[in-house]
């Protein structure tokens, strides 16, 4: 990621950090990753006991760290503020009035000179505290970690981390480490950590039979496993997923499956209905934040036609219905997957 690149040029070349280094997003792995480099290389280990303050946020509140960062250091000339879990911030108010994180954000250009907060948010960004830390502009280091939701940019992801870890991947053990662990990166670094035990005797080459051997099948799926699945008609892994999902009908709920199912084939009709599919349009006509988004619209476009696409509907929504016991039917989540999916993968006009 190139804002954790840029974080550790300024370390090494001993320049300070701003005020405010804000990491957030739904997933955990990069912004355990800025955590890390931070804090191990920031604050030399002999100065810790006096310029690290570390915070939990179900521990403490806004008005709390921000007094820290407006105290003055008497012993150097920098110090570092971490508030973990940023996301469990103790309600609290500052005359009368609500102070959190947006506040919190917001007040940075009142630290004291040489004090940097870094804030591990692991969760979306409320919209209040985005628009503050983008307002600080050159006080702030932004830090999105955004869920990996393709295989490309799953693959990219682990041969960074390999290679970060000093390892190689052989095409096959790739492949097989997707299909054992799935798209968690925090659980995929952690077993690439195991593997390079192993590895050191291959030269640092990770090989499939490795993957095999040392890497137990721990996938958990999640709603855009399902998705992605369908997205790219892949209709022998979308029902290996469904099958997985419908044994644990806690974990997945059959209504939130469906309507992301839904929430997908609604705005691809929509695309459709554009007077040109290019990247741009869709990507302004959906509201899609990111470029790849779009792409992924484009292809199933070449997957689902109109009437195709207009049939599914009619099937999800059936399918909701049947969820819902709306046609007199008590289905279980394995018998309404099944017959959905049936639906969409036989729809051939």
């Amino acid at each position: 990621m190139t804002e954790l690149v840029q974080i550790s040029d300024l370390i090494r070349s001993g320049q300070p950090l701003p005020p405010l280094v804000l990491g957030y997003g739904e997933e955990s792995y990069y912004i355990n990753r800025l955590e890390e480099l931070v804090v191990e290389n920031y604050i030399p280990q002999e100065e810790r006991t006096t310029q690290l303050v570390v915070y939990f946020g179900s521990e403490t509140t806004a008005p709390e760290v921000l007094q820290q960062a407006q105290t003055f250091s008497m012993f150097a000339p920098k110090r570092l503020i971490v508030l973990r879990d940023a996301q469990d911030l103790k309600k609290s108010s500052v005359l009368k009035k609500p102070y959190g994180i947006a506040e919190l954000i917001r007040d940075a250009t009142t630290f004291a000179e040489g004090t940097t907060l870094l804030i591990l948010y692991h969760d979306a960004l409320p919209a209040a505290a985005k628009k503050n830390a983008q307002a600080l502009k050159s006080q702030v280091a932004l830090i999105e970690s955004t869920p990996v939701r393709r295989d490309n940019e799953l693959r990219e992801a682990m041969i960074h981390m390999a290679e970060g870890l000093g390892l190689q991947l052989a095409p096959q053990a790739i492949s097989t480490l997707i299909e054992r662990v799935g798209y968690d990166l925090e659980t995929l670094y952690s077993e690439l950590q195991k593997l390079a035990i192993p590895a050191k005797s291959a030269g640092g080459l990770i090989s499939r039979a490795m993957v095999q051997q040392v890497v137990s099948k721990s996938r958990k799926y999640g709603p855009y496993d399902l998705l992605n699945a369908v997205q790219r008609r892949k209709d022998d892994e979308a029902l290996q997923i469904a099958l997985a999902m419908a044994e644990d009908e806690k974990r997945y709920p059959v209504p939130q499956i469906i309507a992301s199912l839904y929430g997908f084939f609604a705005n691809l009709m929509v695309a459709h209905y554009l007077p040109s599919n290019s990247q741009k349009n869709i990507q302004e006509a959906l509201n899609l934040k990111y470029e790849s988004m779009a792409r992924m619209y484009q292809s199933a476009m070449r997957l689902y036609s109109k009437q195709q696409t207009l049939n599914i509907i009619s099937a999800i929504r059936r399918a909701d219905g049947d969820a819902k016991g709306a046609h007199g039917v008590n289905a279980s989540a394995r018998t309404i997957y099944l017959d959905l999916l049936t639906q969409i993968f036989a729809l051939k006009y």
